[in-house]
């Protein structure tokens, strides 16, 4: 278990790193999260979301000790111990998972209207978003789309398309 951010008795953002590590005679403690000082340290944030892909920690939205201040988008290497920032995704208390290649955000508050709830669901292309920065691409991501745009490109070399008029599938979602 990994634990970024949140408040301080006094209501502070924070911006450390926590994990829980058990220890070989089955004792528990939590550790803080090691990290090389450089000049892109995660901003402090409540109210965000965050979630691995492979060993890559993404941190998104939030809010800060600033009312309606734009969060940039950190990510942590765990494997050189370093941050990066991306552009930032303005939303709060909302929910997020990871797909395939993308970053789903649904639900939570937008800064420009903190007080309703937004129905909307973001997408976030990972490999897009860490085209400047390929070495946190997890391997088993980059080969598992590798693979699936192989099989991409062998399907349309050997199936034939056929066309079933201009009809579109009757998708609906629930709220």
């Amino acid at each position: 278990m990994v634990i970024f951010g949140g408040r301080t008795s006094d209501q502070s953002a924070l911006n450390d790193i926590w994990g829980l590590r058990r220890h070989r005679n089955g004792s528990w403690d939590w550790l803080r999260a090691p990290y090389k000082t450089n000049k892109a340290l995660p901003s402090p944030r409540y109210q965000h979301s965050s979630l691995f892909v492979g060993s890559t920690l993404i941190v998104l939205g939030g809010r800060t000790n600033q009312v309606g201040e734009s969060v940039p988008i950190d990510v942590y290497d765990t494997e050189t111990s370093e941050w990066y920032k991306f552009p930032p995704f303005c939303r709060f208390r909302h929910t997020s998972w990871a797909l395939d290649s993308r970053l789903y955000i649904h639900g939570g508050f937008e800064h420009e209207f903190p007080n309703v709830p937004t129905e909307s669901t973001a997408t976030i292309d990972i490999m897009r978003l860490f085209t400047r920065h390929e070495h946190l691409i997890p391997k088993e991501l980059s080969d598992a789309m590798a693979s699936q745009s192989n099989a991409m490109e062998e399907a349309k070399r050997t199936t034939p398309l056929t066309r079933t008029g201009n009809r579109t599938p009757d998708i609906r979602l629930a709220n």
